[in-house]
């Protein structure tokens, strides 16, 4: 049984996305006090739709020196293998250890250099956390326990990783027309 917060973020998803397609389950997370965390898949209806996977669990634990919690979303766009939702379930559920195995917190606008391999991304080894992208978007969940930010990983190349301050990295999306949810190289 998960500790409440997290039901409760699992309710906020469910209201919000409807029933995912499936999960994968990572047992005993030494850095989460729960002896699961969960990811969630709604996989897209087309090639031109989003694949979105969506981490419960990391908000039981606070992060260092932050006064909410957060989980950790990963928009894809189009259609994947199996294989392809494995991979990325665990690079998610990976993810989550930053902020504990760094003595940091997450929150939105802040990169994470050196990720390691990004499933569908092979020239991103970065990300940006964003918050929702639309006025319809989820960004936050307030629990009885605490304020949930749900922080969606856009995957970064090298050079955009180094764009500097935030708002010039998001200036150079826009006039080049980037889709945050595809692949580029």
């Amino acid at each position: 049984m998960q500790p409440e917060i997290c039901q409760q973020v699992n309710q906020a998803y469910l209201a919000h996305w409807g029933e995912p397609s499936g999960s994968i389950t990572f047992d005993n997370p030494t850095y989460l006090p729960t002896p699961r965390l969960y990811v969630f898949v709604w996989e897209a209806a087309d090639s031109d739709d989003i694949t979105l996977f969506a981490t419960v669990g990391m908000c039981c634990a606070a992060m260092p020196a932050a006064q909410h919690r957060a989980e950790i979303n990963f928009p894809v766009r189009g259609q994947l293998s199996n294989q392809e939702i494995s991979l990325a379930c665990r690079f998610l559920a990976n993810l989550t250890a930053y902020p504990f195995d760094n003595n940091t917190h997450l929150d939105w606008w802040h990169k994470i250099m050196s990720t390691g391999p990004i499933p569908h991304f092979t020239g991103c080894s970065s990300v940006l956390l964003h918050p929702k992208f639309a006025s319809s978007g989820l960004d936050t969940i307030q629990t009885n326990e605490a304020l949930v930010k749900v922080l969606n990983a856009v995957p970064l190349l090298p050079n955009e990783y180094a764009i500097r301050p935030v708002s010039a990295l998001i200036e150079y999306f826009e006039e080049h027309d980037i889709d945050l949810f595809s692949p580029r190289i």
